[in-house]
Formats: C-alpha cells, sequence, structure tokens
C-alpha cells in the first residue's frame, strides 16, 4: 500500500483515499495475517505520483517486487 499522509479532496482525492482510512485498511489486513507493505509518504498528495519522477519510479519498483514477490507460482 502507497499512501501519501496529505491525501485531500482539493488535489482529487475523495472522502475515502484520507490517509486514515488507508492506515485502517492496513491495520484490517494485518489483523487478518494478510501481506501487507505499506509505504506512507510524508506530505505526499493524492496525485504526486504523476507530479513526481523520483515517486513515480519509487512506487512502481515497490509494487512490482511485491507483485513478484507474492505473486511467483
Amino acid at each position: 500500500m502507497l499512501h501519501g499522509t496529505d491525501d485531500c479532496l482539493a488535489d482529487g482525492g475523495t472522502e475515502s483515499t484520507n490517509v486514515r482510512m488507508a492506515r485502517g485498511f492496513e491495520e484490517t489486513l494485518r489483523a487478518m495475517g494478510r501481506p501487507v507493505d505499506a509505504v506512507y509518504y510524508e506530505g505526499g498528495r493524492h496525485n504526486d505520483i504523476f507530479d513526481s519522477p523520483d515517486q513515480y519510479r519509487n512506487r512502481v519498483q515497490r509494487m512490482s517486487a511485491f507483485l513478484l514477490h507474492h505473486l511467483r507460482a
């Protein structure tokens, strides 16, 4: 899970994309014993992935690593 701590309506987020909900989702997954890799980008907004090439690369690398690890046959 990759999430900015400043996700808000003004930046394209919705009421269900705030960081509190993301942390709650992470907590629920962990309580269920599901694999979770959570990274919270301090000050990150909803659309930062499109505005920051460095953050985009970081997120793509993290998603790829997670999927390769958990989807290997």
